[in-house]
């Protein structure tokens, strides 16, 4: 019988079943990386095979590829790869720029500068340059070690003319940037200075020893500060589904 639309019947409509939605699971290809927590490991290691180096030498123990003076030396090595991590990451922020077509020229030549310096750092270039210019030049005392001149001239130059580039960067980028290359410089060119003027005075090893320490530390912690920097950029430029935070 039907008793639809008789009165005083109500009739429950049929309802399908809601289909059971799975759990939600982050994406596989998401990947989580604290940038700030990756620079102070890059930063730790370096503070670890400075301080290893520069406790044996004092204790006059000598522990022969763990000294940071000697170039063939673990942490030449390290600073080697912190160089072409950095390379690498200024390239992938040139490369996500042109792929989206930006202007990349910028990144580009930043790619080259400091793919030079890793080249440098692991051919040991400017060591080859110190008793040529010296000689030529008459060099001493703050410029004993004489590659400082032409090397701190390539920089100015650079730096002119990246100036444009620069200017258009986010300033919290802009602001990392100067305080790596600052701290970075102040080492590789200030402390080495001064590591020449104690060798050209004669003043006794220790000393030497301990602003050579300080040299590698400062250009190590200013190469993983400029990583840090550049990772920022690049993390505006990644997938939705990657995250750096």
């Amino acid at each position: 019988m039907d008793v639809e639309g008789l009165p005083g019947v109500v009739v429950e409509e049929k309802r399908e079943p809601k289909a059971v939605e799975p759990p939600q699971t982050p994406a596989s290809t998401s990947l989580t990386l604290t940038i700030d927590r990756f620079t102070m490991l890059l930063v730790a290691i370096a503070v670890t095979l400075v301080a290893i180096s520069l406790l044996s030498r004092f204790a006059g123990t000598g522990l022969g590829r763990l000294d940071v003076d000697i170039e063939n030396s673990v942490p030449t090595l390290w600073a080697s790869l912190q160089l072409a991590l950095l390379t690498v990451v200024c390239g992938l922020v040139a490369l996500a720029d042109r792929t989206a077509g930006l202007p990349a020229r910028g990144w580009i030549a930043v790619t080259a500068c400091v793919g030079f310096i890793f080249l440098d750092e692991s051919l040991v270039i400017h060591e080859e340059l110190i008793e040529p210019l010296r000689e030529r030049f008459e060099t001493d005392g703050l410029l004993t070690f004489a590659w400082i001149v032409p090397y701190l001239g390539l920089v100015v130059v650079v730096a002119c003319l990246l100036l444009p580039w620069f200017r258009r960067l986010p300033t919290v980028t802009q602001k990392r940037l100067v305080i790596a290359v600052a701290i970075f410089l102040t080492g590789a060119v200030g402390a080495e200075a001064t590591g020449g003027l104690i060798v050209d005075e004669g003043v006794e090893s220790n000393a030497f020893a301990a602003i050579t320490s300080l040299e590698e530390l400062l250009e190590k912690i200013g190469v993983a500060l400029a990583v840090r920097g550049v990772l920022y950029e690049l993390r505006s430029r990644v997938p939705a589904g990657i995250s750096f935070d």
